[in-house]
């Protein structure tokens, strides 16, 4: 997955998950979900934050460890595939520092070719412990060709019980995300990498996602 693979549409799909040390095997699901994807993205971006400070690990030495090893047991499982690195921003907060670091890593990627609004890379948020249907980014690729962003609905299954949860204009309402989350979180948003980095990630998905 590299600047070669970008897709016959002519869209760009820069796939970025956040994950902690300890959740390691948890990730493996998001990332085989990924690559199972009828559309596959030009790039995959694994963000691995330091675990958060504990008694059992009192220095910085022993979590950066921590972290070190992570990375290299998601680099044994998946080789190349993957563009791993360590968030560098906020630290132990991976819903805002790792996707941060995974955004900023995206426009790197883009070098030359980032042309501002005319951009024609998206990104693709996916939480470590979700995983997305084989047709997700083919689906968002058809929508989004000619748009900036979309939610796509969620399927919420508790092992009793399987939810479909839609978000749209009529349903959203300000009040809903101030005490719950109506349908709309990391795992669904497909956005213009000119957009978000406009908004800044971080109040990008407070203002569309307070859990």
């Amino acid at each position: 997955m590299d600047k070669a693979s970008c897709q016959p549409d002519g869209l760009r799909v820069v796939a970025v998950i956040a994950t902690l040390p300890s959740r390691a095997e948890v990730v493996k699901r998001a990332i085989n979900s990924v690559l199972k994807q009828s559309r596959l993205p030009d790039a995959l971006i694994v963000v691995v934050d330091l675990p958060p400070d504990s008694p059992e690990k009192l220095t910085e030495k022993e979590r950066h460890a921590e972290t070190d090893e992570c990375l290299a047991q998601l680099r044994r499982n998946y080789g190349g595939v993957l563009h791993l690195t360590k968030n560098y921003r906020t630290k132990n907060v991976s819903g805002t520092g790792c996707w941060n670091t995974g955004i900023m890593t995206a426009l790197e990627m883009e070098g030359s070719n980032y042309n501002g609004p005319t951009c024609h890379t998206f990104v693709a948020i996916l939480d470590d412990d979700d995983e997305w249907t084989p047709s997700h980014l083919q689906s968002c690729v058809d929508v989004c060709s000619d748009g900036d962003w979309i939610v796509p609905g969620l399927i919420r299954d508790s092992g009793r019980r399987r939810t479909h949860e839609m978000a749209s204009p009529e349903t959203l309402r300000v009040c809903d995300f101030l005490r719950g989350n109506p349908g709309v979180q990391g795992s669904n948003i497909f956005v213009r990498l000119p957009l978000i980095l406009r908004a800044g990630i971080s109040l990008f998905l407070l203002c569309l996602a307070i859990t």
